[in-house]
């Protein structure tokens, strides 16, 4: 079965013993179901804002959006150049507060003026390296419980070298313990719970 993402003919891969859905926008329900009710909402590249709506209007405050609105910082994997997925940054989301820069400026004065857990992580940064800094920063904020939802994980040409490496990497530096949740059947989405934060910083 292909995944249909760019015309490729990638077959997707299940994760066995999981649920799976034939939706993005349930695969995301099911994470804002999950989720704990304390605690922060990031999302990583809020782009036009649609998911960060949806998880604004399910969430009690604390919802924050980060993204620099100026696309893509490199290419990726090799269809969209550099600066693909720039919008204009002065969009509002009701019920979300909007962080406008690169995770790597934003994401040390943010956390020093928020100090609370992340109850969800919703990562849509597509790239490794972004990835890596939204975790090397935000994982010490996951508690047991908390959500993390990617929404490029795996079914797309070079999907091993992005999301899914920078997760694969962070857990096993950080010995992190987590369990599959979900993951949209014929599409890119995966959710994990925390089941043990990290251990080793």
């Amino acid at each position: 079965m292909c995944c249909g993402t760019f015309g490729c003919a990638v077959r997707w891969r299940a994760l066995p013993h999981r649920d799976d859905v034939s939706d993005k926008k349930d695969t995301l329900r099911y994470a804002l179901n999950t989720a704990p009710k304390e605690g922060m909402a990031l999302e990583f590249r809020v782009y036009s804002g649609g998911t960060l709506q949806r998880i604004a209007a399910r969430r009690d405050g604390e919802v924050y959006g980060f993204g620099s609105f100026k696309g893509l910082p490199e290419t990726w994997p090799s269809t969209f150049e550099a600066g693909h997925f720039a919008v204009d940054a002065s969009l509002e989301v009701p019920g979300a507060e909007l962080v406008v820069g690169w995770f790597d400026k934003t994401l040390p004065r943010f956390l020093a003026e928020h100090p609370g857990s992340v109850a969800l992580l919703h990562i849509d940064s597509d790239l490794y390296s972004s990835v890596v800094t939204v975790l090397e920063h935000c994982g010490p904020r996951l508690v047991a419980g908390s959500i993390v939802a990617f929404d490029e994980y795996f079914n797309f040409p070079g999907w091993e070298g992005h999301e899914h490496r920078a997760w694969q990497e962070y857990v096993a530096r950080t010995r992190t313990r987590f369990i599959w949740l979900v993951y949209t059947a014929d599409d890119e989405p995966v959710v994990v719970r925390i089941d043990d934060p990290e251990t080793v910083s």
